[in-house]
């Protein structure tokens, strides 16, 4: 138990670091890129507000506007810059700001990697003050895993359009195929090592 805690813990922080510091950079390179834009755009419009027009007219006639009613929202978005520039960024680029913080979602992150990874290793602290069997531990390990990659899985049916069920079985069924490949390079490697 307790190479499998120091192993553990090790990777379970640096990997949780790993990933919170890549969602922050993530999250900065969009805001960045979308500012950007945004920038090129205003210039755009200050100087080539005639081609700006244009891209306007073709946007609405798009989506269906004709004669009066596509000249009179042209006046309209034309006439407020922001909206001019905001109707640019979305219907043109494709791009919508970013309120979140980086920062923060850096840590959201960082912290739901160590409680779910910390998870496994539960019965190993527990073995560790109370020695158990490996025939216990590790299959206890195994089936905790299986079930926090189920129940995170799971959870993301909150912000995605799956029944929670498909979803969790979803996160299980790449997990377990992670874990396979992962113990299956563990047996190979270690026959060689040893």
């Amino acid at each position: 138990p307790g190479v499998v805690l120091v192993l553990g813990f090790a990777n379970l922080f640096a990997d949780g670091l790993s990933m919170a510091v890549g969602n922050y950079l993530s999250m900065k390179s969009e805001q960045s890129y979308y500012e950007a834009e945004r920038r090129r755009e205003e210039w755009e419009v200050e100087n080539y507000p005639k081609g700006e027009r244009e891209e306007i007219v073709d946007i609405y006639r798009r989506k269906g506007f004709a004669g009066k009613n596509l000249e009179t929202l042209v006046e309209l978005v034309t006439s407020k810059k922001a909206v001019w520039i905001d109707t640019m960024m979305v219907d043109e680029l494709g791009l919508v700001p970013d309120q979140r913080r980086p920062i923060k979602a850096g840590l959201f992150t960082y912290a739901a990697f160590v409680i779910a990874g910390f998870v496994p290793l539960l019965i190993f602290v527990i073995s560790l003050i109370n020695p158990l069997p490996k025939t216990v531990t590790f299959p206890a390990a195994f089936l905790l895993t299986f079930a926090t990659v189920f129940a995170v899985g799971s959870l993301r049916s909150l912000v995605i359009a799956k029944h929670w069920l498909v979803a969790g079985l979803e996160m299980l069924l790449i997990g377990g195929l992670t874990a396979i490949v992962a113990y299956g390079i563990g047996v190979v490697l270690g026959g060689l090592v040893l």
